[in-house]
């Protein structure tokens, strides 16, 4: 990541200063030829400034040294937010909302940047999930998530965090610290009903039954994968959610890469959006 920013930065630099050169040089000179690529050079400079915003943007992702020196500690996910930014088309960048704990200190609430990387990784971090984390010793709010790929959770882990993501709450949303969880039923039962899109569907490893207890013996064997979809939400606007879905009995067929599905969330909450099992033949 460092490298990369450094690339960034490095071609931008020289494309500025090489622009703004070239310009002067047009306007000194004074002639014809000069005067136009005045516009040409210009734009060098243009895109030399795309590109130190985007080293200095992805410089800010790269957490090595506080992975390297900061204090460990635990953090538990508040809320999970797309930002948009992809790296190569695969990995996202996700804006994740912590609740910090630092032994021997009261906990805070934190932001960061989490790099999902490849496709099938997005989902991987999900609200109410505890992680691991490292602190900036000397600036508490830059925190830095261990382990933030689901290819390096355990599956002991990854049901454990699956467990407090999902957790059946009852008809009443459940709540600790900020962190919602809903059953998937009550928001097909309540919310909104649109389309959506499958942008990746990648299998956890685990059963319904391995994740939370208290369920019936046909809906215990089910599967849980980590789902990425896009969808038409409120006002009409495409809205993308990662989250983990228990498969019912015969509709895995369904799932896969770039096929429509039906969708349910609750009116602003974007992210309570849910596969809607009972709208598929």
């Amino acid at each position: 990541m460092r490298g990369m920013a450094t690339i960034f930065l490095a071609v931008g630099i020289v494309a500025v200063v090489g622009g703004i050169a070239g310009s002067v040089w047009g306007v000194v000179a004074g002639n014809i030829v000069s005067l136009s690529l005045i516009p040409m050079f210009a734009s060098f400079a243009v895109v030399g400034a795309i590109f130190i915003l985007v080293g200095r943007y992805v410089g800010k992702l790269d957490m090595s040294g506080t992975i390297r020196n900061g204090v460990p500690a635990t953090a538990q996910v508040l809320s999970v937010q797309d930002t948009g930014v992809t790296i190569n088309n695969l990995s996202m960048v996700a804006k994740v909302k912590l609740l910090v704990t630092v032994p021997g200190a009261p906990p805070y609430e934190a932001e960061t940047r989490a790099v999902l990387s490849g496709r099938t990784q997005w989902g991987a971090i999900q609200p109410g999930m505890t992680l691991a984390v490292k602190v900036d010793p000397d600036d508490p709010s830059k925190v830095a998530i261990e382990g933030r790929s689901a290819a390096h959770m355990t599956p002991e882990a990854m049901a454990a965090g699956v467990n407090q993501a999902f957790a059946a709450a009852g008809p009443q949303a459940a709540q600790t610290h900020g962190v919602v969880t809903l059953k998937a039923a009550d928001i097909i039962r309540d919310g909104v009903k649109t389309e959506g899109a499958l942008l990746s569907v990648t299998p956890t490893g685990l059963t319904a039954a391995q994740a939370a207890g208290g369920l019936a013996p046909e809906e215990g064997d089910d599967p849980l994968v980590v789902v990425a979809f896009t969808y038409i939400g409120d006002e009409g606007r495409e809205e993308k959610v990662q989250c983990v879905v228990r498969v019912p009995d015969g509709k895995a067929g369904f799932l896969a890469a770039g096929a429509r599905v039906p969708v349910a969330y609750l009116p602003g909450r974007s992210e309570t959006a849910t596969i809607d099992w009972t709208r598929m033949a």
